[in-house]
């Protein structure tokens, strides 16, 4: 809970899906804004989270159409972490594997093996040790079916995990994998790590007496123990979350004594709350864009805090290809989904939605790669363009009723329902979807996913016809297609592929790119697996969907850079004034 790299001073990634705000810009007046108290000499650094985690786990998949990411961050650590500048610099380790030496070594036949040193001392929230056994642990647990973790790297690669000692972790590897040094997810600064430990002290029994029910213990919320920059003191369901500055810390106890994070759904309230002084910071898609333009209005006369517009979310529309669930069954043809990608007006969606601050996208690649890729690509785009997709839609058979709508021989009129996560801000990017394809004269219904199921991972991947969707903003995204991690009633849902697309040799060529380790060759592997892509069209890229994020000046120390993730890799630094 997904980076643009070379986005301009970039902080929170919006993870997976939801964007808020209405689209009118609110104003603020003296006669609006609440009065500020005085600030006081207070030790707790207050945060405002849109959503809820569903658990503080880094590494616990469960289907999600929310970001939580920020939330996490906390209460964490792994043996690696993404500095601002997104270079992976030691955590828990006391440094990173080098290649070609004898902690990261390279048989003639392919395979691997790095070695981790953890740093002495080490101990989980609890204060039992943390120890190299505890990786060992983590690996049979995320291996587990019922964990949902094994079908992806670096899972999929790990021959074996093994404690040499109390502080030192080998990793036997089936073959190369590019991010075996540092094991941190793909997320930009402060990312997920790919691979983080679990106490074993705590959870070996519960695991082996019950291995499905496992990811339903109260660890994984009310009693979650970590080894992060702050332990959980309580947990308010439905209100708030306490952290206390962990003594234990791996890179020293953090400055801020506690964190107390609030949960608002509604952004006006969170910019209430934000100008009233009672909380921070805004993480997690907490303040929307029109909220984030109030509050600049009002702080930056004294200078009072900073509010950035950051393209965060890789916006995209899914497109349902399991025959069993796609209607109409036109979508399972190519010649249908190139046509709905030629009908889609994006700058129409940017300026009408986003004002213009979105950042548009034509292929699955990120911005920084396709910088690096170049233009020439081969890739196919599909700009707007009505006429080329009518022509399209009469060369593939289909022809118009006498009502002006498209139909087929033999599904009759075509029938597409377009259903997203509801906010004003996605309700608004669906309207104007639903209109660019009705004036070609595709029957669209609009609907929206209910409260429940917008973390229900079966009603994620069941959807009929069309889905806008969102994820993260670097090369991970790729692995959303992989025909490994399509959801079924065999996974429990759990997954990232859901609108079933499998082939053959995109997984070839993704498998491939994870096992290189050359920059330039991982480049060249993600251009070949974005034209499949945009040639097969199992979803059409859209743009990368602009944040508000803010933090008053009384917080100080955040490390962001040219960075498209959080600058929370290093709060433990931070101080508040």
């Amino acid at each position: 809970m997904t980076s643009m790299r070379h986005a301009p001073s970039l902080l929170f990634i919006l993870a997976l899906g939801l964007l808020a705000c209405a689209p009118t810009r609110p104003q603020t007046t003296a006669s609006s804004a609440p009065t500020r108290p005085v600030q006081s000499a207070s030790r707790t650094l207050v945060m405002l989270a849109r959503q809820e985690p569903t658990t503080l786990s880094a590494t616990l998949l469960i289907a999600l159409g929310i970001g939580e990411n920020a939330t996490r961050r906390p209460f964490n650590a792994a043996l690696a972490m993404l500095d601002g500048e997104e270079r992976p610099v030691p955590y828990l380790a006391e440094a990173l594997p080098q290649l070609d030496t004898d902690t990261w070594r390279v048989s003639p036949d392919g395979t691997m093996e790095t070695t981790y040193h953890l740093r002495p001392g080490l101990t989980w929230h609890d204060g039992a040790p943390l120890t190299a056994t505890d990786f060992v642990f983590a690996r049979q647990v995320y291996t587990s079916p019922e964990f949902g973790t094994a079908t992806s790297p670096p899972h999929t690669l790990m021959a074996e995990v093994r404690a040499q000692d109390d502080r030192t972790v080998v990793i036997e590897w089936r073959g190369l994998y590019a991010g075996a040094g540092s094991l941190v997810g793909l997320g930009g600064a402060g990312a997920s790590p790919s691979f983080a430990p679990l106490p074993s002290h705590l959870l070996t029994d519960a695991f082996t007496q019950d291995s499905k029910g496992f990811v339903n213990l109260p660890f994984w919320t009310v009693g979650y123990v970590g080894a992060g920059p702050y332990r959980l003191a309580n947990w308010e369901p439905g209100a708030s979350i306490d952290g206390v500055a962990f003594d234990g810390h791996a890179l020293g106890r953090p400055k801020i004594d506690r964190i107390r994070m609030l949960f608002s759904s509604d952004p006006n309230t969170a910019l209430s709350t934000l100008l009233a002084g009672d909380a921070q910071m805004a993480i997690d898609d907490s303040i929307g864009l029109d909220q984030g333009v109030a509050l600049q209005q009002d702080w930056a006369p004294q200078q009072e805090g900073t509010v950035l517009y950051v393209p965060a979310i890789a916006r995209y529309i899914r497109v349902q290809l399991r025959p069993e669930y796609a209607k109409p069954a036109a979508l399972l043809d190519p010649a249908m989904r190139m046509a709905l990608a030629y009908t889609i007006d994006k700058p129409a969606i940017n300026e009408s939605v986003f004002y213009g601050a979105a950042l548009l996208s034509d292929s699955m690649l990120p911005p920084n790669i396709a910088a690096e890729a170049g233009a020439n690509t081969g890739i196919p785009t599909y700009p707007h363009d009505p006429a080329r997709a009518a022509q399209i839609l009469r060369d593939a058979g289909y022809a118009k009723d006498a009502d002006g709508f498209y139909s087929s021989a033999t599904e009759g009129r075509l029938d597409f329902e377009l259903k997203n996560i509801t906010s004003p801000r996605n309700d608004a990017e669906r309207t104007v979807l639903a209109n660019g394809w009705r004036q070609i004269g595709l029957q669209i219904d609009e609907a929206n996913f209910r409260p429940g199921e917008a973390q229900d991972g079966q009603a994620l991947s069941t959807f009929r016809s069309l889905t806008p969707t969102g994820g993260v903003t670097d090369e991970s995204r790729f692995l959303y297609f992989l025909s490994t991690n399509i959801t079924s009633p065999v996974n429990n849902w759990v997954g990232s592929n859901r609108g079933g697309w499998s082939n053959a040799e995109f997984d070839r060529i993704i498998a491939q790119w994870s096992r290189t380790l050359a920059a330039d060759q991982r480049t060249l592997q993600l251009v070949q697996a974005a034209t499949i892509v945009n040639q097969e069209l199992p979803a059409i890229p859209l743009y990368y969907a602009p944040s508000a994020v803010a933090y008053a000046a009384a917080l100080q120390g955040i490390a962001a850079k040219d960075s498209g993730d959080t600058p929370d890799w290093n709060m433990y630094e931070w101080e508040l004034r």
